[in-house]
């Protein structure tokens, strides 16, 4: 085979490949937009595609015209050409099959798993808080009964002993059983012989100290503290001076005391109550 004979046929593969190679180049950055799997077959496109200029160049040219010596045709050129054919259509099979662009499936697929940020609604004029107080909502009522409360029994107070005090005795408990208010003589002169006598008809002793005597014209004797009248007994009083006993008192007025013609006996607690009023 001449070199006029080679010389078209390595322009047309040096074309082809300078073609093809910038085709595949392109094809390439169009992959790399379509997700992850594009990338890579938009790479694997893109080498193809820088690798074929000098391949076309360099060898396969060279391999098809050892070829070419050693069977001494121009016909493989053209095997050449296909063989060179075959090649590029391999390479963007490969490409395609070992990283095809993503389906739109598959697209929607990422779509779904990619979570989207929620789109705030910008606030508007009534949505922005008032600078007012919020009225709060007071809380409304159940329908569920609320319950009575059982009463329950207050502890009965029990009852403080009260102190028994001594009942003031009856007008019967204690009582003038006599009187002698005339003495013999002058009765300023003859004191002692001016007394009554007192007698506790009672059942039971009668303390009777702090008591007072006194008569109509308010001449007044109070009796020892302490002074105690048996039940049954009785207590004379003499209006002079003398030694006092349990059954014998005396007044020690200077004076006499009761009038001769009649006169009020009148004897009084320690609480101001009176027991006796006798007139006679």
């Amino acid at each position: 085979m001449s070199a006029d004979d080679e010389e078209p046929g390595v322009s047309r593969m040096d074309k082809i490949g300078y073609v093809a190679g910038i085709i595949f180049v392109l094809v390439g950055i169009a992959y790399l937009s379509r997700g992850l799997e594009g990338i890579v077959g938009g790479l694997l496109v893109i080498t193809s595609g820088l690798l074929m200029i000098p391949i076309s160049r360099y060898i396969v040219l060279g391999v098809f015209g050892v070829v070419s010596s050693l069977f001494n045709g121009p016909e493989m050129v053209d095997i050449g050409g296909v063989a060179l054919t075959v090649m590029i259509f391999t390479t963007l099979l490969f490409g395609t099959v070992i990283a095809p662009p993503p389906s739109d499936q598959t697209a929607q697929a990422i779509n779904a798993d990619t979570p989207t940020p929620e789109q705030t609604a910008p606030l508007t004029q009534t949505d922005q808080p008032s600078p007012g107080p919020t009225a709060t909502e007071s809380p409304t009522s159940t329908d569920s009964q609320t319950p009575t409360p059982v009463p329950t029994a207050s502890p009965t107070p029990t009852e403080s002993p009260t102190p028994t005090e001594t009942e003031p005795p009856e007008p019967g408990n204690l009582m003038v059983s006599y009187v002698h208010a005339d003495a013999e003589g002058n009765d300023h002169e003859n004191l002692n012989d001016e007394y009554i006598v007192l007698e506790n008809n009672g059942g039971s002793p009668l303390d009777i100290g702090g008591w007072t005597v006194s008569d109509a014209a308010d001449h007044t004797y109070t009796i020892p503290d302490g002074f105690v009248i048996d039940a049954g007994e009785s207590l004379t009083i003499y209006t002079g001076s003398g030694s006092n006993s349990d059954t014998e008192l005396y007044w020690g007025s200077s004076s006499a005391v009761w009038n001769n013609g009649g006169d009020t006996i009148i004897v009084t607690t320690k609480s101001g109550e009176t027991v006796i009023n006798y007139e006679y």
